[in-house]
């Protein structure tokens, strides 16, 4: 045999089996996966001190354009205006949420570069050094003395040194293969021996395929393409937890935004109150009583109060924005009062129920979940079915040797392929019964039918949350325009009210009352058309949330862009026009003295 033949024979051989290195899959070009590597990069937040209050304040960092802050003249407190586009970016980009959930897709990266590691080629070698003192039968003696006969064994010595290097490998179809190249040089000074050093290179190729059980890429690549699967739903997961920061993001600043507006009411009716209250002091002269003036007072404190409540709320409103935020200037240490700039969206918004039902079944993150969670299943079927089949493995070796004196001369020996080797073998079993795999194949099915299921139930889900929020933004919308009737039906009952007391000068502690209740009415009535309005906004942002849409509706673009560039903080393109559902016209009134 050629030795050129032999060799070509033993890579076309190699090359079949190995078929290159596996590889995990690259996603590097997504959007998301961009996102959450940089972000995994970035690693922990990092904190200014790590003791006391400085545990809690983010290190000063670029994650936008610096905040315009400001005194209010009123109250000297420092205040910074944010829109919601904004406080979505910086969220985005700072959320300890987000970056908590960020590093599981790249844990799930490594277990696929592990998994894809299996069919690694792997280069090995050695060395051995052996010495030999042995008693050995010593060659016939040519002549007998009776009186001294002789000694039949004698001493040898025997010096052996072995090199070896070789390549082996697990290929995708499950065959073990392994090429090597030994080259044993020894010494040996027996009289047996003809030749007392001789030197003797091998090189032999063994390979061992599975036929049947733990055979061909459907097994062999289960380990990877669990990994894959497996690293899949973390970036599902990833992504769900992404947009429910951003919805919970809007839900906090449309709060907010509520919180402020039912102050500045609330405001209105205590001043208008109060006003009431001094009229009626000024005639305490001529027709006022105490018991009315205590009537007003009675009801001045208890709006007070109310009012006390209601900038309470403002302050936790502002706590759960700024928690989500954890940015470097807003966060929960942080001594500033935000300021909402974008206005409550009050304009109807078409919504068709089967294209947002094809939009949520498309892209839900969860329903996404489960789909992967049964293709997973679908490879632990497979593996159990492979386990079932009986094992058959296919052995084959072949091999070149030569030897001579010289190292040289024992490898040209090789090298001309006239001293080849080869063997093959077939070894079988199988477990009478095979009741343990039977089983596991069984549960593997019965776990699959089960996830199968719990898909169907998640769609099903899905399905009512989308026309849940689908109702409830229309009903909303359609509340906002029943309380703003109520609203000003309240307004004109209140100026009839005033219109009566100037012409016909009525304070009996009748008509007070009955203006008291009119004047809580309106502000009342102001409350609901505010209520009505935010519950729209955020039945929109939960129906994008459902949709799986977050994300596109909501500036992730930008997002990405100060989270991957070291907060380059884009401009967005006036030429477009306003980020969708962001601005309209004017909500709700401000109250009764509007």
């Amino acid at each position: 045999m050629e030795p050129a033949r032999f060799f070509a024979a033993c890579g076309t051989v190699l090359l079949a089996l190995s078929a290159g290195c596996v590889m995990p899959d690259q996603e590097g070009i997504a959007a998301l996966d961009r996102y959450q590597r940089s972000l995994a990069q970035r690693g922990p937040q990092q904190r200014v001190g790590r003791e006391g209050l400085d545990s809690l304040r983010p290190s000063p960092g670029t994650t936008g354009p610096a905040l315009v802050i400001r005194k209010d003249a009123e109250t000297g407190k420092s205040q910074v205006s944010l829109t919601l586009d904004e406080a979505i970016v910086r969220a985005l980009t700072n959320n300890l949420d987000i970056r908590a959930v960020g590093f599981t897709p790249s844990i799930s990266r490594e277990d696929m570069e592990k998994a894809a590691a299996e069919f690694d080629y792997i280069v090995f070698g050695g060395f051995n050094y052996g010495k030999a003192d042995r008693r050995t039968v010593a060659v016939k003696q040519t002549t007998l003395d009776p009186n001294n006969p002789p000694d039949l064994f004698t001493n040898s010595q025997a010096l052996t040194r072995s090199y070896q290097a070789g390549m082996k490998n697990k290929t995708i179809t499950g065959a073990t293969w392994s090429l090597a190249y030994t080259m044993t040089d020894t010494w040996d000074n027996s009289a047996y021996e003809a030749v007392h050093r001789r030197f003797e290179p091998v090189l032999a190729l063994e390979v061992t395929q599975p036929l049947l059980r733990d055979a061909w890429p459907g097994f062999n690549l289960a380990q990877l393409d669990l990994a894959r699967v497996n690293h899949k739903i973390s970036m599902a997961a990833f992504r769900q937890k992404v947009e429910t920061v951003a919805a919970d993001v809007i839900d906090a600043y449309w709060s907010l935004v509520q919180a402020r507006r039912e102050v500045k009411i609330q405001q209105e009716l205590l001043k208008y109150t109060l006003a009431t209250l001094e009229r009626v002091r000024a005639r305490s002269e001529l027709d006022a009583t105490a018991v009315q003036i205590k009537q007003i007072e009675a009801a001045a404190e208890s709006r007070r109060a109310t009012l006390i409540r209601a900038e309470k709320t403002i302050l936790d409103a502002q706590d759960r924005l700024a928690r989500l935020l954890s940015d470097a200037e807003i966060n929960l240490t942080s001594d500033l009062e935000i300021v909402p700039t974008t206005e409550l969206v009050t304009a109807p918004v078409k919504l068709d129920v089967a294209d947002k039902l094809l939009t949520a079944l498309r892209h839900n993150p969860a329903l996404e979940q489960a789909r992967l969670a049964v293709e997973s299943a679908d490879i632990f079927v497979r593996v159990a079915w492979n386990q079932t089949l009986p094992r058959l493995d296919l052995t084959a070796n072949t091999s070149l040797q030569g030897m001579n004196r010289t190292a040289n001369s024992a490898q040209e020996n090789l090298e001309t392929g006239d001293y080849a080797s080869y063997g093959f073998g077939l070894t079988a079993e199988y477990p009478i019964g095979n009741r343990a795999a039977d089983a596991e194949l069984q549960r593997q099915k019965l776990n699959r039918l089960k996830l199968v299921t719990e898909t169907q139930l998640a769609a099903d889900l899905v399905t009512q949350d989308v026309k849940e929020r689908i109702r409830q933004a229309e009903s909303s919308l359609r509340e906002t325009q029943a309380q703003r009737a109520a609203l000003n039906a309240a307004w004109a009952q209140l100026k009839a009210l005033e219109d009566t007391e100037r012409i016909r000068g009525q304070l009996s502690p009748e008509f007070l009352q009955v203006k008291l209740s009119a004047q809580e009415a309106v502000a009342n009535s102001a409350r609901a058309e505010l209520e009505a309005i935010v519950q729209y906004n955020m039945a929109l942002a939960d129906l994008d949330r459902a949709t799986g849409t977050t994300l596109e509706v909501n500036r992730f673009k930008v997002a990405l862009v100060v989270a991957t560039e070291g907060g380059f903080w884009p401009q967005p393109d006036k030429s477009s026009g306003p980020p969708a559902r962001t601005t309209s016209t004017s909500g709700a009134s401000a109250g009764p003295g509007r």
